[in-house]
């Protein structure tokens, strides 16, 4: 919930107070290959850093969007398609890869500000 809050808060810049906060939970919390909502937790949080990379010269944007990216291109199977991780059990039932692996893209795709909702 930080990274989506953190996301909000560098859309409407409410002041540097809590998106500074966020920003260091963030940081302290690196992103590990395991867990619920691993997906939209680190599409939220690769979002706000990129979007307060100004904040620290792009810093804690180029570690963090580094260290997803790496989990996600160790992982992506030969077909393509990208694996939940594990302790999420729910969607990778439920979505199977085809959620996972649209996810896996936007996220890798953050940095170039292509997104229609960064528009």
């Amino acid at each position: 919930m930080t990274a989506a809050g953190m996301a909000m808060l560098a859309l409407y810049d409410p002041g540097r107070g809590r998106l500074e906060m966020a920003r260091a939970w963030l940081l302290r919390h690196p992103p590990n290959w395991y867990g619920p909502h691993f997906y939209p937790t680190h599409f939220f949080a690769v979002r706000a850093l990129h979007r307060t990379r100004a904040m620290d010269e792009g810093k804690a944007f180029n570690e963090y969007f580094g260290r997803v990216a790496r989990m996600l291109r160790e992982r992506q199977s030969a077909d393509g398609s990208f694996p939940f991780p594990p302790g999420e059990g729910g969607p990778t039932v439920a979505m199977g890869t085809g959620y996972s692996t649209a996810m896996a893209v936007l996220i890798l795709n953050i940095d170039r500000g292509f997104l229609p909702v960064d528009q």
